[in-house]
C-alpha cells in the first residue's frame, strides 16, 4: 500500500477513521509492571476499553509493539 513501506496489507481502510471493536476475557494476573496492549500502526492510535481511554501513540509503528495501559 502507498505510503506504508514493509506492511502486509490484508484489508485497505479508506475512510479517515477506523472503529473496531472487540470482546475480551480478562483474568486477574500479577503483571509487574501493569497491563499493556499491542500494537502496530501506521497513523495515531487510541484504544477504549468500555468506553474509557486506555492508551495511545502518534505516528507509526514498524512492528508491533507492547504499549502501556
Amino acid at each position: 500500500m502507498p505510503g506504508t513501506p514493509g506492511a502486509g496489507i490484508g484489508t485497505e481502510w479508506l475512510t479517515p477513521e477506523v472503529w473496531l471493536r472487540r470482546t475480551v476475557r480478562l483474568r486477574e494476573v500479577d503483571l509487574p509492571g501493569g497491563p499493556v496492549f499491542m500494537a502496530h500502526h501506521d497513523e495515531d492510535l487510541e484504544v477504549y476499553i468500555n468506553g474509557v481511554r486506555a492508551g495511545g501513540a502518534t505516528g507509526f509503528l514498524t512492528a508491533y509493539e507492547l504499549m502501556p495501559m
